[in-house]
């Protein structure tokens, strides 16, 4: 599981009381933001990602990058502790952006994109590595682990942007 079932709605296991220790910690705060720099990456990659995979709609998926800056560090940061439709909508675009981030991986396999090959390997390892901290992330949160959440959530965002910016540089 990669979410608590409360968080599809609003709801958080966030522990009040971390809400100091997570202001205090930029590098959890910063990875809140990565997706803005995703969203500038595939802004100017564009021409080259229309070229490699014309029928998907890429300036929709640079919005959708953005609102997830924007949900993310509201849901994650702003309202730390506190249930609020920042996290429902975090959680909600979360799951579609990387639902999508691994569903870029298979695209050259079913002749869907013209990339090479290793951009879908990085892509899988990514996808793969991430989803594997952020479900240690939420572990973290229901054994109340401050220490290991920061590290894990931190992780979950910094290796998908760190795959995804690999992958846009290299195309």
């Amino acid at each position: 599981m990669f979410v608590s079932k409360s968080a599809l709605r609003g709801g958080t296991l966030q522990v009040p009381q971390w809400k100091d220790a997570i202001n205090a910690n930029s590098f959890y705060k910063v990875s809140c933001l990565l997706c803005f720099e995703m969203a500038i990456l595939v802004n100017f990659k564009i021409p080259t990602l229309v070229e490699t995979c014309p029928m998907f709609p890429w300036t929709l998926m640079m919005a959708c990058l953005t609102f997830q800056g924007i949900f993310c560090y509201l849901g994650d940061v702003t309202t730390w502790g506190q249930p609020s439709v920042w996290k429902a909508l975090d959680v909600w675009l979360a799951i579609v952006n990387t639902c999508l981030y691994g569903f870029f991986a298979l695209l050259p396999i079913l002749g869907w994109a013209d990339w090479p090959i290793f951009i879908s390997i990085i892509l899988l390892g990514t996808f793969t590595l991430a989803g594997w901290c952020k479900s240690m992330s939420l572990e973290a949160l229901r054994c109340k682990n401050l220490n290991s959440f920061i590290v894990f959530h931190s992780m979950w965002h910094w290796i998908i942007a760190a795959g995804a910016t690999t992958c846009l540089i290299r195309l």
